[in-house]
């Protein structure tokens, strides 16, 4: 039969071989987690960040030297004048030209085959709760 003294040395002793095991085992994943990020390639990353120079709703400055590239006077109550013209995105090949394909015609349109679904039946209303 063990003592008292001897039932808290066995404790500690348990007690200190844990802590060495959770240490152990600390160490070996900080070691795998280490080694995983060293052999993470690194790539040049490029941070976009805001110009500080000048605030964010400036706008620079047209060229005086060119005329064509300068905005055109505005007026008031007019319409604002655009300098170059705008143009469409996607400009036609041929004037009048459309995009996009004709509808079916009759004979294209594959043939109708089985019946039509039967009509949806009526609603079924109960008749009203007597109140009490």
């Amino acid at each position: 039969m063990v003592s008292h003294d001897g039932l808290e040395v066995i404790i500690r002793l348990e007690a200190h071989r844990e802590r060495a095991i959770g240490a152990v085992l600390l160490v070996l994943g900080l070691a795998l987690a280490g080694g995983a990020l060293m052999k993470i390639p690194r790539e040049h990353v490029q941070v976009a960040q805001a110009d500080t120079d000048r605030p964010a709703s400036a706008q620079p400055r047209p060229d005086a030297s060119n005329p064509s590239r300068a905005p055109g006077e505005a007026e008031p109550g007019g319409v604002r004048p655009t300098t170059p013209a705008p143009e469409p995105a996607r400009p036609q090949a041929a004037p009048g030209q459309t995009t996009g394909s004709a509808p079916l015609t009759t004979q294209e349109r594959p043939p109708q085959t089985g019946q039509p679904l039967p009509p949806a039946p009526a609603e079924k209303v109960a008749p009203p709760l007597d109140t009490k």
